[in-house]
């Protein structure tokens, strides 16, 4: 009869995280993980029955490490979207702080007085 603690000759059943244990160790919560699961950037994941997640150690590791950057600006190169998004971001607070530079003063005290 096969031992049925272990999946392979390399995974034990018992080494694999549990949802909240890789919640923990990736430093957000639960219900952080389940939204990553869904959108399909968190780590690769187990289904064992119906509703239990489990996370190999090893594939968890390599998904950290993929998320490890220098810089900012690296994280925002990985993803062009999220590059553009930025981008964007930064181009609206410098109109907004140049519109308010350009206020006069006269215009500032009404703004404020209404």
């Amino acid at each position: 009869m096969p031992d049925v603690t272990a999946v392979d000759d390399e995974l034990p059943v018992e080494s694999l995280l549990l949802e909240d244990q890789a919640a923990a160790i990736a430093g957000v919560t639960l219900n952080a993980m389940r939204q990553m699961r869904v959108r399909g950037d968190g780590p690769p994941f187990v289904v064992v029955g119906r509703t239990r997640i489990r996370y190999e150690p090893e594939a968890f590791r390599a998904w950290l490490k993929t998320r490890t950057f220098k810089s900012m600006a690296d994280y925002y190169a990985k993803d062009s979207a999220r590059a553009r998004t930025a981008e964007l971001q930064r181009q609206v607070a410098g109109k907004v702080r140049a519109a308010r530079w350009k206020k006069k003063p006269e215009a500032a005290a009404e703004s404020t007085s209404e």
